[in-house]
């Protein structure tokens, strides 16, 4: 019992008691490999897409959003999830993300994660439109 509750307060986020079930390492990781093939796929026109994917994981990781083992809703990603979400289909996952963001996070994280992902996300998006409607 005393292996387990030691386990349990290893993965405890400072100050609020949240259980974070997920591994730094891991979820970094996913997002660096999903980071580099956007980058080799899109090269310069990636990075606006890649920088907002990682603000996404920053945001979710620091504002305490972790996947529910017991929900089994679209909107319930790991952060490295939502990372990826948003550099493979930004245009579907940053709506989702806005609406679900209040609901999801179990603590109040740093903002200038979030204003950085908005910030990305919003020019890529626009960006996007523009390729779009040139074409």
């Amino acid at each position: 019992m005393s292996n387990e509750n030691s386990v349990q307060q290893s993965h405890l986020t400072p100050k609020t008691g949240v259980i974070n079930p997920h591994s730094l390492g891991k979820q970094v990781t996913g997002v660096v490999i999903t980071s580099l093939v956007v980058l080799a796929l899109f090269r310069l026109g990636g990075v606006l897409i890649v920088l907002a994917g990682i603000f996404t994981f920053l945001d979710t990781w620091y504002s305490g959003i972790f996947k529910n083992m017991d929900n089994k809703s679209f909107a319930n990603l790991s952060p490295m999830g939502w990372s990826i979400a948003m550099m493979g289909l930004l245009i579907v996952t940053y709506p989702v993300y806005l609406a679900k963001r209040n609901k999801l996070k179990s603590k109040d994280g740093p903002a200038v994660y979030w204003i950085l992902l908005n910030f990305f996300a919003v020019i890529a998006l626009l960006l996007l439109g523009l390729q779009i409607l040139r074409s």
